[in-house]
């Protein structure tokens, strides 16, 4: 289930489309905004009242403005249905990564802040196939083995036993995050009332601010010790001896009682090894993989989540609105000569990483580009929990990629 900030992105930027205020929009939900129920706009009508999300709602409703404006988008005309995807699961092994579809021929992606491209298998995105292995014991067995061994001896040294989760109480963050960080809250501001409200509902301002945030996964209630487990100095037997047993729930707990952004220091010389040895194999894998020219320029377009038909992308960046149109491969090859793909083990990253350049050529000018990215292998649901997944992230501007057309 999407998230309450993701549902305002989303949603705001369709209220935006039909040219609906935000305020007007949630009093009266629009007939023609489809696949939204009940509950999701009364979530939303609450969070706008609260005034606690005003950047999202104005940033996100402001794109939609934009997009039903542009020429590239609906050109003025109001659109007879914008339908959200919300949480839906998706049925393509590779999907178009649209939020919103409008009148059955707009795809737009809405994205806030994020230089993420994809999330993928790092086996699918190395190799071009599955694996049936943990992708930290396929390249790196040895330094993976040691790191867990480690990890559970200082567990076990600590004074904490294996623990059990409380399921009524534990609750993950987003795919690759640290369960152990409290969400933070958007500040307050009275920016954007004007657009906001256009012909909505008044905004309740003397509402109570929303209360403290529930205890994090390692607050107290959220573990508890397995009845009869080992919990003394040095005992490690509640764990299986070789990381390749580990259950998902117990590497979940396990992951638990190492919170925090850093590892603890009698760990981190071996999560670093596991990094320097995953990055290295990971990289040589994946130039093995790359063999021809017509091989790394379909993996650039993979990358660059170029697609059969183009869509558009809404959001911001850290330089303002973002609103591109992301071509096809088709699109692609007639403004842009393929040069280069290089990918390369990340050095001093500190983490396992493999970093990757794309060096093409405008058709028109001559003039060269590149644009950098790199992938970020990281377990899916913090420390030993969950499989690993390559998190593929762009360095370059989103602006400046070849493929990527600001909105007109």
């Amino acid at each position: 289930m999407p998230g309450l900030k993701t549902e305002i992105t989303e949603l705001a930027t369709g209220l935006g489309m039909l040219g609906v205020g935000v305020g007007e929009g949630l009093a009266t939900p629009p007939a023609e905004f489809l696949n939204v129920d009940e509950g999701t706009w009364s979530r939303l009508a609450s969070a706008f009242r609260s005034g606690a999300h005003d950047a999202l709602f104005e940033n996100a409703w402001a794109n939609g403005r934009a997009f039903l404006s542009a020429t590239d988008g609906l050109r003025g005309r109001l659109p007879r249905r914008v339908e959200w995807k919300g949480p839906d699961r998706q049925v393509e092994a590779d999907p178009i990564p649209a939020d919103l579809r409008v009148d059955h021929v707009y795809l737009v992606s809405i994205k806030t802040r994020s230089d993420v491209l994809a999330n993928r298998s790092p086996a699918r995105l190395f190799l071009g196939r599955s694996a049936p292995r943990n992708w930290f014991l396929e390249t790196a067995p040895d330094e993976y083995r040691s790191l867990y061994r480690a990890a559970v001896t200082y567990i076990a040294q600590a004074g904490a036993g294996p623990p059990d989760l409380d399921p009524d109480a534990a609750v993950d963050g987003p795919p690759g995050t640290d369960p152990t960080c409290a969400p933070t809250r958007a500040p307050t501001t009275d920016q954007g009332q004007q657009v906001l409200g256009i012909g909505g509902a008044a905004r309740d301002t003397s509402a109570p601010s929303p209360g403290p945030s529930s205890p994090g996964p390692s607050s107290p209630g959220h573990l508890s010790l397995r009845a009869g487990a080992p919990g003394g100095p040095g005992d490690t037997s509640g764990y299986p001896d070789d990381v390749e047993g580990l259950t998902a729930v117990d590497g979940k707990a396990l992951g638990r009682l190492l919170p925090g952004r850093s590892w603890p220091e009698p760990l981190r010389p071996l999560y670093l090894d596991l990094a320097r040895a995953v990055s290295a194999e990971s990289a040589r894998r994946w130039n093995g993989s790359l063999a021809s020219t017509a091989e790394r320029e379909l993996q650039a377009w993979r990358l660059l989540r170029l697609a059969p038909a183009p869509y558009f992308v809404l959001g911001t960046s850290p330089s303002g609105p973002l609103r591109i149109r992301v071509d096809t491969p088709w699109d692609w090859r007639r403004s842009w000569e393929f040069l280069a793909l290089d990918v390369r083990p990340a050095v001093g990253a500190g983490q396992p990483q493999v970093d990757w350049t794309l060096r093409v050529r405008n058709r028109s000018t001559g003039a060269e580009r590149v644009t950098e990215g790199f992938v970020e292998v990281r377990w899916s649901h913090g420390r030993f929990s969950g499989a690993p997944e390559a998190k593929v992230q762009l360095r370059s501007r989103h602006e400046d990629v070849p493929g990527y057309t600001p909105l007109t």
